[in-house]
């Protein structure tokens, strides 16, 4: 055999050998990935079968963006999401194998919406609108013009959280991940007046007088919205310096007086500046079965701002749970916001044998529930409005609560109940 001939046998050998051993790799396959749904920092676990357990020699991409692989084994892989990350397909690339998912990893923004309000003073509880948020409110951190502030809840899209003392005019921050984010314009930090109780925009004006107790009529209506029947009778008094969720309060109670063993009902009212809050979990228009469940989402509301026309009292989007219900547990999915406007100027009217100044709001509240028993949906959006009288020391002197507009199917029958419930007489 000539040299020529040795040469050209042992490349053979060699190019066999070497596609054999190509031939011996299994081709790997991605079958799933999650979180489906992340920000930049996010770990995401891949899911497969045959990945090479080789982390050096292993690329994953998106978009051709490399990511950071944390791990590597026969049938899962995790990856870090980079900060220039964009939605697509998940590529994992070793030598010359590689597998593509079917899904598409989504990248979510994370960002500053909006807050409500944008002005106050030290020690509101303000909400923080925007993505990309979590419920782990203990992972987020929140900066008024650099100070840090207490955060009281938070969600997917939410965060309630208390202004710091300290803290001056100036942009909010959100930090999540290692990643911050600033509001596009700044919260304004108002001094809060040396007189609480005296005159201009300030809303404990209209927060209801310790110690008096006071007689309210409650008419049903009905389908044209006219009075029905009699009314029956509530009585109603006050307790001042209550601490409720933190915050020094008026609690209202009430008890109808046609049951002499009922229940007695309450209601928290604060105010702050020029805002007149309430204890969201009872006035949302919602059954109370629903609130509770809510409790955390709905911590206070704004019933009556004097420094604007029209404001956002609540918003909940598409929050999930489940509720006993006829001996099994039941699906639940809800979308609800409350929007609230001023009527009209402050006007005159005469209840109780008083001349009353008064301030008329206006409520409207949009619901969307959906409750699955197995396979089946259903599902129905409720629209109702709702209107307060405010007078100066008597808190809410009358409620009107008109028909609501259903669709859809009713799995739970009404959420409202339509009627008018006015003060008739005070005891002072």
């Amino acid at each position: 055999m000539t040299k020529l001939h040795i040469k050209l046998f042992l490349f053979t050998i060699v190019l066999l050998s070497s596609c054999s051993e190509d031939d011996e790799l299994t081709y790997f396959t991605i079958s799933d990935f999650s979180p489906k749904n992340v920000l930049t920092g996010d770990r995401v676990v891949i899911y497969g079968e045959n990945f090479p357990e080789d982390k050096r020699n292993t690329i994953v991409t998106v978009n051709q963006i490399e990511y950071a692989v944390e791990s590597v084994s026969f049938d899962s892989i995790v990856i870090f999401v980079p900060e220039n990350a964009t939605s697509g397909n998940i590529r994992v690339i070793n030598g010359k194998k590689d597998a593509l998912s079917d899904d598409v990893l989504s990248i979510e923004k994370f960002e500053i919406i909006d807050f409500i309000p944008n002005v106050g003073f030290e020690g509101d509880v303000i909400s923080i609108v925007g993505n990309g948020f979590t419920t782990e409110k203990n992972l987020l951190s929140v900066e008024f013009n650099g100070v840090v502030a207490e955060i009281g809840q938070s969600n997917e899209t939410t965060i309630l959280v208390k202004v710091p003392v300290g803290a001056s005019t100036g942009r909010v921050t959100v930090g999540y991940n290692n990643v911050k984010v600033t509001s596009g314009y700044d919260f304004k930090i108002v001094d809060k007046p040396d007189d609480i109780g005296g005159g201009g925009n300030n809303a404990s004006m209209y927060l209801p007088m310790e110690n008096n107790t006071f007689l309210y009529q409650v008419w049903d209506f009905d389908e044209n919205n006219n009075r029905v029947g009699q009314p029956s009778v509530d009585t109603v008094w006050v307790d001042d310096n209550i601490n409720y969720n933190g915050f020094s309060s008026v609690r209202v109670n009430s008890r109808d007086n046609r049951m002499a063993q009922s229940e007695i009902t309450q209601k928290y009212y604060r105010a702050s500046g020029g805002q007149y809050f309430a204890d969201g979990l009872t006035e949302i228009n919602l059954p109370p079965f629903f609130a509770e469940e809510l409790a955390n989402e709905i911590d206070w509301v704004v019933m009556l701002d004097l420094d604007r026309t029209s404001w956002e009292v609540y918003r909940i989007n598409d929050i999930s749970f489940e509720l006993p219900l006829q001996g099994q547990n039941v699906d639940v999915r809800i979308s609800s916001d409350g929007n609230a406007r001023i009527i009209g100027d402050k006007r005159m009217e005469t209840l109780a044998g008083r001349d009353l100044e008064i301030i008329e709001v206006e409520y409207t509240f949009n619901t969307e529930i959906t409750i699955t028993f197995g396979f089946f949906p259903l599902t129905q959006e409720v629209n109702s409005v709702t209107r307060y009288w405010f007078a100066e020391g008597l808190g809410i002197v009358k409620e009107i609560t008109f028909s609501a507009e259903a669709t859809g199917q009713n799995p739970l029958g009404d959420f409202t109940a339509p009627g008018e419930r006015f003060m008739f007489r005070i005891y002072e």
